[in-house]
């Protein structure tokens, strides 16, 4: 499910995908609970769950921010086990999230709101999958390329010294 790119807009829209992320989270964080009182879920599993949704709220949110890369899984090999999460639980856990969407979508022709948020979740899927000799997720290696990028639009910017030349850093 993850080789084939979602629609464009969706794929590229980092805000949309730190707030589906968000949506994902909210989600389980009110659904989990009731799920693991009413026996379908056990604790482990709803722990997991959130772990693994927090993990992809960390990455997009730095992603969104500029900021440093998120490092799930070392944060999860390294730490005590209570946050971060693999690569592979990552990939697992947004596979089985888009194909729900989706399966829930298709049910609802009609709800756009449904279609979109299938669409985003698939991005977060493509994002997540492996990039690169290192098989890092596509999502790390993109949001490491803007950085070198930026940092080297910021050097070449501060080198100009041509008052005749507008340079704008912002992108």
């Amino acid at each position: 499910m993850t080789d084939t790119p979602p629609p464009y807009a969706r794929i590229t829209s980092w805000p949309d995908l730190l707030a589906t992320a968000q949506a994902i989270l909210a989600q389980r964080e009110k659904r989990y609970p009731q799920e693991v009182e009413r026996g379908r879920m056990t604790s482990a599993d709803a722990e997991r769950g959130l772990r693994i949704a927090r993990a992809l709220v960390r990455q997009w949110q730095a992603v969104v921010d500029r900021a440093d890369w998120y490092d799930a899984e070392s944060d999860f090999a390294f730490g005590d086990g209570s946050t971060g999460a693999g690569e592979v639980e990552l990939r697992t856990d947004l596979a089985r999230a888009s194909m729900i969407a989706a399966e829930r979508a298709a049910a609802n022709p009609g709800d756009e709101r449904l279609k979109v948020f299938a669409d985003h979740i698939a991005a977060l899927a493509w994002h997540q999958r492996p990039f690169g000799a290192g098989q890092c997720p596509h999502i790390e290696g993109v949001h490491k390329l803007n950085q070198a990028a930026r940092a080297r639009a910021d050097e070449f910017i501060l080198e100009s010294t041509n008052p005749d030349i507008s340079w704008s850093a912002a992108a």
